[in-house]
């Protein structure tokens, strides 16, 4: 079972020190997230079967059909670092992970900061307006969002964390900030 407050502080730790922010966020920024999703799937007791752009979401994890009687998902992940407009994100973005059947949905953004209230209530309206006949009774999201910013004088990304139950009514709000790379190169 997944903690989605559990995994943003994983997420976080695992990030830290490894990105750099630019205008900009690059295939690197994409790969390195997802690299967080792949190691932590390695974890699990057995992991879950992957797949990258099923249906239009970045990344998945499935029971396995080999190990298991179902073969449902339990990880939707949808990274976005070029993007940072409201209604693209919620009508592209949200809507593929509303879309998709699936325990644990995750968005990961890099907005304006001045959109962030925004960003957040057009989410939940979103969320919200998913049919019923569709929802998992179980459905989570798990919104990050990340912002540049600095911590004793270093260059930091904030990063905020939102949980929405499948209702889009909001359970939990946490945030973190991590260090950026000292340099520009890519990460080892």
């Amino acid at each position: 079972m997944i903690l989605l407050e559990t995994l943003f502080g994983e997420f976080c730790r695992y990030l830290d020190g490894k990105l750099y922010w630019t205008k900009s966020k690059s295939k690197e920024w994409t790969d390195t997230v997802l690299s967080f999703f792949r190691k932590k799937n390695k974890t699990e007791t057995i992991p879950y079967a992957e797949e990258q752009e099923h249906m239009k979401i970045d990344y998945i994890w499935r029971y396995d059909p080999k190990r298991y009687l179902i073969n449902d998902i339990e990880l939707a992940v949808e990274h976005e670092g070029e993007e940072n407009d409201v209604a693209t994100l919620v009508n592209k973005e949200i809507q593929h992970l509303v879309d998709l059947k699936a325990r644990n949905k995750i968005a990961i953004f890099y907005p304006r900061m001045g959109d962030e209230k925004d960003l957040i209530e057009e989410i939940q309206r979103k969320i919200k307006s998913q049919s019923d006949i569709m929802k998992i009774s179980q459905e989570k999201y798990l919104i990050i969002l990340g912002y540049s910013t600095t911590k004793k004088s270093k260059r930091a990304i904030l990063f905020k964390g939102f949980i929405f139950n499948q209702n889009g009514d909001l359970e939990k709000q946490m945030e973190q900030t991590i260090f950026q790379r000292c340099d520009q190169t890519s990460p080892k």
